[in-house]
């Protein structure tokens, strides 16, 4: 007997949870979540200008990792990306021609179905 009343008693709050649920409701339908969107991919700073022999980070973020160089510079400087899964990765550009001359490198990220970059203009002096 104890178990049928335990059982009714909530059955009875179950039911008033569901109306008073279904009578918050507007009576208009919800709209679906809008999926998030990436973000742009960012690099900070957004250029370089070093000597030769030196060197330089660039912090990556924004869009989806992981990061991938996908345009490198040319003899002109070189650049290694590290922590390439996280959301910041670092970018490390070292001059290596003495000349004033320019180049860049391009980030990629994985965004799908068509991953976004950003160039870093570099120029060494």
């Amino acid at each position: 007997m104890k178990v049928s009343r335990t059982l009714s008693i909530l059955l009875v709050a179950a039911v008033t949870v569901v109306a008073l649920h279904c009578s918050k409701s507007s009576g208009s339908p919800t709209q679906p979540a809008t999926p998030a969107t990436s973000s742009t991919l960012n690099a900070a700073p957004p250029s370089v200008t070093l000597s030769a022999n030196t060197s330089q980070n660039v912090t990556i973020s924004g869009g989806a990792p992981p990061y991938s160089i996908s345009s490198a510079p040319s003899a002109i400087a070189t650049a290694q990306i590290s922590n390439a899964d996280s959301a910041m990765a670092i970018i490390h550009i070292v001059g290596v021609t003495v000349a004033s001359v320019s180049t860049s490198v391009v980030i990629k990220d994985n965004t799908a179905p068509a991953p976004k970059s950003v160039t870093i203009p570099i120029t060494v002096q």
